[in-house]
């Protein structure tokens, strides 16, 4: 038993036009200058509140802006992701510990810089332990 025979207009043999088979829609990854686009506003407002800045004095960043800012982060980012992985197979180790970062952050950004970063991820990373842990406990 084949496939039923198809008449020249497209229609099966006993006359019923023959239907399309919906496929499933893929989504598409998103673009790398809109990765970060979501978080950067936020990040914008939590700086401000961090900095204290009156109401009436604070910005906000235009959409343009902030596409901007998402792509030099996602480049940044795989920019040091790539660094880092070069770091740990020079390394021979399987897999990305925090100190091959840390290298891959001193060879791309300013020191200063640097050490800023690497204040605010151990920061990050140690509230996100503790949150953890409380989260397991209960």
């Amino acid at each position: 038993m084949g496939r039923p025979q198809q008449k020249a207009n497209g229609a099966l043999p006993n006359g019923k036009p023959r239907t399309t088979i919906n496929k499933k829609k893929t989504r598409k990854a998103p673009d790398d200058s809109a990765l970060f686009a979501s978080y950067v506003p936020q990040v914008c407002r939590d700086v401000m509140k961090q900095f204290e800045v009156p109401e009436d004095e604070q910005v906000t960043v235009s959409g343009k802006t902030t596409r901007v800012l998402s792509g030099l982060i996602a480049s940044l980012e795989s920019q040091l992701t790539a660094d880092a992985k070069r770091v740990t197979e020079f390394q021979k180790k399987k897999s990305i510990l925090p100190a091959s970062v840390n290298v891959a952050l001193a060879t791309r950004l300013p020191r200063s810089l640097t050490k800023y970063a690497i204040q605010e991820a151990s920061n990050a990373l140690t509230k996100w332990d503790s949150t953890k842990k409380v989260a397991t406990k209960k």
